[in-house]
């Protein structure tokens, strides 16, 4: 008798082990085309639509994907405490920045009350120059109406030789 399969992976977010990630919910698909879409889920780049979320903590495709990176390339020893920025945050992405031990931590919306500051990327007073080593700005800049001022702002609070990941959605059959 053969045995129950073992984890085949684990989570980069939660450290969970799964045998699978769940596909894109339905609802997301059924929205595109509710709004007259006309591209699929699949046309999107960075989208793994068949392997979508995390079984045990839901997290996406790319929240895996950036904190796979974070782990990997920015949590040493030899880095001092990561100042941290997360626009927009997604729950099971944040939960594990905060969970970093020692590493300040910040999350901004301009209106998710789930964010730690209300704050409009285009205007973003609050913070101090050079005041965050690393920057998470996911799907966010296609929604500003100045990007390029949003983006000027967003290298004002990086400190120097701080690492911003920002993302928008592509579309990999747009025509260029």
């Amino acid at each position: 008798m053969a045995s129950a399969p073992t984890d085949l992976f684990t989570c980069p977010v939660c450290g969970n082990g799964v045998t699978h990630f769940l596909p894109v919910p339905d609802h997301y698909a059924s929205s595109l085309r509710k709004h007259g879409a006309s591209f699929s889920m699949s046309d999107f780049e960075t989208l793994n639509t068949a392997h979508y979320s995390c079984p045990a903590c839901m997290a996406s495709d790319r929240d895996r994907l950036y904190a796979y990176f974070i782990r990997r390339h920015l949590l040493r020893p030899s880095l001092p405490q990561l100042r941290i920025l997360d626009i927009a945050p997604a729950p099971a992405l944040s939960s594990m920045l905060r969970g970093l031990g020692g590493r300040n931590y910040r999350s901004a919306d301009l209106q998710s009350p789930l964010a730690d500051d209300r704050v409009d990327i285009t205007d973003m007073r609050i913070y101090a120059d050079d005041s965050f080593d690393l920057i998470i700005c996911s799907h966010v800049l296609e929604h500003v109406n100045d990007d390029q001022r949003a983006m000027r702002e967003l290298h004002r609070v990086l400190a120097p030789g701080g690492c911003a990941i920002l993302m928008v959605p592509l579309l990999a059959t747009a025509a260029t």
